[in-house]
């Protein structure tokens, strides 16, 4: 089922829209666009980008390499084409401002964002080893278990802290995990987080999103979880394509159902046992017997062969 786009809360319930006025997203975005050389706060000029090859796209941006201030940047390009765009790209904005800030650990760092004729550019570091669904997909010998623990505990200490700051990701997977030639992992990605409010919606990649999403109950601290359980069936798995459509059906209603009855994916059976309890442990069908971050942090703080008596009790 890797080939599931994005899904949002409007493809699973009727939702009433909210009429938004498009002259009020003119007149922000043109007076944004007049100020965009003005100085401010992590403000970047637009003569001061310096655009190089596509690195990738998705559903809602193009990622370019480039270069500012004498450095290697990421250049991630969206065009917004209403107001609900463009909000969603200020949310975005802010809160990789806000874990700039609170200098949170292994989150990808932004460097400032610019507003012109192209669109809205957020630039961060680059990682010039692509994302961990790359490595997965490339690399037919997967790495090391020692060094899969050390990928996952440490996007476990990234979660962890963006949920004490009241932050959710909503998009955890391979694919939003950067790698670099100095072994540094960081948690990239931030066009679906949320502050924790209760209200956030149901976006995500379907694979990834925990059952009760399907039901359109918010996104929480319990959500952000199911998705890093999965991102570790991906890892121990060596497989960023979950839930294949020869095994699982290419219906997007029926592969709802499954996941609703409890049907999860097969843990490999070379899988490390403690690996094993913490998928199961975290994709579990009731959010409340799932762990915190806090939980799995404390796990992955001890080794890959320790098993205390929390984990013990779990059944594979």
């Amino acid at each position: 089922m890797a080939k599931f786009t994005y899904l949002c809360a409007g493809d699973l319930v009727s939702l009433s829209r909210l009429n938004h006025s498009p002259t009020l997203f003119s007149i922000r975005l043109e007076k944004a666009k007049k100020q965009a050389d003005f100085p401010g706060p992590y403000k970047i000029g637009t003569k001061e980008l310096i655009f190089s090859n596509r690195l990738g796209s998705g559903s809602f941006a193009t990622v370019y390499l480039g270069q500012w201030n004498g450095q290697q940047v990421a250049i991630k390009t969206l065009t917004p084409k209403d107001d609900i765009e463009y909000m969603k790209c200020e949310n975005e904005k802010n809160i990789m401002q806000q874990l700039r800030e609170l200098n949170a650990p292994y989150v990808v760092q932004f460097c400032g964002y610019s507003l012109n004729s192209a669109g809205y550019c957020i630039v961060m570091e680059y990682m010039n080893k692509g994302t961990l669904e790359d490595a997965i997909l490339n690399h037919s010998q997967p790495f090391d278990w020692s060094v899969r623990y050390e990928i996952l505990k440490k996007i476990t200490y990234a979660i962890t802290f963006l949920h004490k700051n009241m932050i959710l990701h909503c998009d955890i997977k391979s694919a939003n995990i950067l790698l670099d030639d100095k072994n540094q992992v960081k948690l990239g990605d931030f066009g679906l987080a949320k502050r924790n409010n209760g209200k956030a919606r149901c976006v995500g990649t379907p694979p990834w999103m925990a059952p009760e999403l399907f039901q359109d109950e918010p996104h929480s601290e319990k959500t952000d979880i199911y998705a890093l359980s999965m991102t570790m069936w991906e890892v121990t798995a060596w497989d960023a394509e979950p839930y294949k459509p020869a095994q699982f059906g290419h219906d997007l209603s029926w592969f709802m159902q499954e996941i609703l009855k409890g049907t999860r994916e097969v843990i490999p059976s070379n899988c490390p046992k403690k690996m094993a309890l913490l998928i199961t442990w975290g994709w579990q069908q009731n959010p409340v017997k799932r762990p915190t971050a806090e939980e799995y942090r404390a796990q992955f703080d001890s080794d890959i062969t320790s098993i205390d008596d929390k984990l013990a009790a779990l059944s594979l």
